[in-house]
């Protein structure tokens, strides 16, 4: 396989995510406007042509997931001037863009459902310890999944990567994972 570069702007792009058709990629693209760098969520084709913002106030906006029928993107959104992230949707084109979570604290990595009518995410409410928590597409429902009584590990990358990929997983997989890790860190506290 060959690599093809599909972005050319000045400023940073990641956290690719393609769209449910293979048409469409949604990423966050970093730019500096107005003397301070900028983060808004963008989609372009697959080919790297086309690519426009889909949100106009460019506060740091990161982790795009497409919903399985593709009729929404999933964001994770820092509230300008605070540390505090919540989960938003938008439409592809766009419109529709609005507030999923208030957890007045962080939310990351948003993951559907396969029925795109609940999206899961990793998040905390103030300094309490990141869990999991699924939320239906019209922000009601708001459950925590995980029962962790403080962070699962030591080190804050390694937590992030594996709440990010149990987001990703099958809820009763990620659920055995993290209790998993659970254990694992109590017996280590036995043993020390």
């Amino acid at each position: 396989t060959d690599v093809c570069q599909l972005t050319y702007e000045v400023g940073w792009h990641g956290y690719p995510n393609w769209s449910p058709d293979g048409t469409m990629i949604a990423y966050a693209g970093q730019a500096h406007i107005d003397g301070e760098w900028k983060a808004p969520i963008h989609v372009m084709r697959a080919d790297g042509t086309g690519s426009r913002r889909l949100t106009t106030d460019l506060a740091p906006e990161i982790e795009p997931a497409w919903s399985p029928d593709g009729r929404w993107i999933a964001y994770s959104r820092r509230l300008p001037g605070t540390e505090i992230r919540e989960i938003w949707i938008v439409h592809p084109d766009g419109s529709g863009r609005r507030k999923l979570t208030d957890l007045q604290g962080a939310a990351y990595a948003p993951a559907w459902s396969p029925d795109a009518k609940t999206v899961a995410f990793s998040g905390r409410r103030g300094t309490k310890p990141f869990q999991l928590y699924t939320i239906g597409v019209d922000g009601t429902g708001l459950r925590r999944v995980t029962q962790a009584a403080e962070d699962a590990f030591d080190d804050p990358f390694a937590e992030a990567i594996a709440l990010h990929q149990a987001a990703a997983m099958p809820f009763d997989v990620a659920r055995t994972q993290l209790c998993y890790g659970e254990r694992l860190r109590r017996q280590r506290r036995r043993i020390e």
